[in-house]
């Protein structure tokens, strides 16, 4: 602390010793791959976002991710104030932002999936997904993941 005021790494124990900036990546990470060894952020990407005519828009991180902000920030801000380690609370945080997104994509219902595509699911599932708009062989959800880089 310095002429009146509080310094952040002087108020949150570990800032003081972090070089550089922490970024916290949270989602489908560049290297996931299904089976058949296609990559994962394609497809998320267009349920994300949809594809105009073929896939409506699906954003189960961005709507996660929206809602729960205030609950990501505060806690973050309560693991630091605790004296947790910077790069150990981002870890952490991106953890809960990973079950959060996990959650919402099993969760997801709407827009429903087309009766020609719910029979196709379950015709290739053996009856096991229906209508499960974000959810089919399971790549999707397994690739939502996290990792902490300093920068």
């Amino acid at each position: 602390m310095s002429g009146g005021s509080l310094r952040l790494d002087d108020a949150i124990p570990g800032l003081e010793n972090l070089e550089g900036i922490l970024e916290l990546k949270v989602g489908v990470l560049e290297a996931a791959t299904n089976a058949k060894g296609q990559k994962v952020a394609e497809y998320a990407a267009a349920n994300e976002f949809g594809v105009p005519g073929k896939i409506p828009a699906r954003p189960a991180m961005g709507e996660t991710l929206d809602a729960n902000a205030s609950k990501y920030t505060e806690g973050l801000g309560n693991l630091l104030m605790a004296g947790m380690d910077p790069v150990q609370a981002m870890g952490q945080l991106g953890e809960v932002v990973r079950a959060d997104i996990v959650k919402s994509i099993r969760s997801w219902k709407t827009p429903p999936n087309k009766p020609a595509t719910v029979k196709a699911k379950l015709r290739k599932t053996g009856g096991r997904v229906g209508n499960a708009p974000l959810y089919e062989t399971g790549a999707y959800v397994g690739s939502i993941a996290h990792e902490v880089n300093k920068k």
